[in-house]
């Protein structure tokens, strides 16, 4: 068929049909069918390009939430290496992630000390720690 279109477009017009066109082959064609390759011809086109856009759209998008990604990282402190482990798909999810990262990643400084309290009688160690922990 692209063979055809080929012909048609380095053909000539025939004098006999106004809206005739013949190839080299000796083939002749009415404009309506020249119309329906060449407009074939633009949507295979048309179609190809729009998907080589989409790709590289999504490309770019993913090169700026990268980027985005490596400056979240560095302003909390996190170390880049940890990029290729966090999964995301847009801005909203990057920052979840990076959330869940940084909650991990927080230490306490120091152990809590046992401290005894003034007066009274003292805790029991284990009302302490079950303290600390956030169980009581």
């Amino acid at each position: 068929m692209e063979n055809v279109a080929d012909n048609v477009m380095e053909s000539n017009l025939t004098g006999d049909d106004p809206g005739a066109v013949k190839t080299k082959d000796g083939k002749t064609f009415s404009q309506d069918q020249v119309n329906e390759i060449v407009r074939d011809r633009l949507a295979k086109e048309k179609e190809k390009t729009q998907k080589k856009y989409e790709a590289m759209e999504q490309e770019f998008k993913n090169k700026e939430l990268n980027f985005k990604a490596k400056e979240l990282l560095s302003e909390k402190g996190i170390s880049l290496d940890i990029l290729d482990a966090l999964k995301y798909e847009d801005e909203e999810t990057l920052i979840k992630s990076i959330e869940i990262v940084e909650k991990a990643l927080k230490l306490p400084s120091a152990p809590p000390r046992y401290e005894p309290k003034a007066g009274g009688e003292s805790p029991s160690t284990d009302d302490q720690i079950r303290e600390w922990m956030g169980l009581k």
